[in-house]
């Protein structure tokens, strides 16, 4: 489990307790905790895996559509309607 975050309490939060990494956005930089300090860093990952490369990809589902448990098209009668 790898988390990022804009905020550190939220990038912990969302970590708990067996997390590899939890990294929150500070300064102008990603920075990461003690805990964590012996994880292979942000840079070095952005580096390996440029965002560059999924730019325009489409997501996809990886498994068939029966394997899932919600219907995402069901989400849409939940979410706020904009301008209502």
């Amino acid at each position: 489990m790898v988390t990022f975050s804009l905020k550190a309490r939220a990038s912990l939060t969302m970590a708990g307790h067996k997390a590899e990494a939890a990294t929150w956005f500070d300064g102008g930089a990603w920075v990461t905790s003690s805990p964590y300090s012996t994880q292979t860093f942000i840079e070095e990952q952005a580096k390996s895996h440029p965002p560059k490369a999924d730019f325009g990809k489409t997501w996809a589902l990886s498994l068939p559509e029966k394997a899932y448990w919600y219907d995402e098209r069901l989400s849409a009668l939940f979410l706020p309607q904009v301008g209502s």
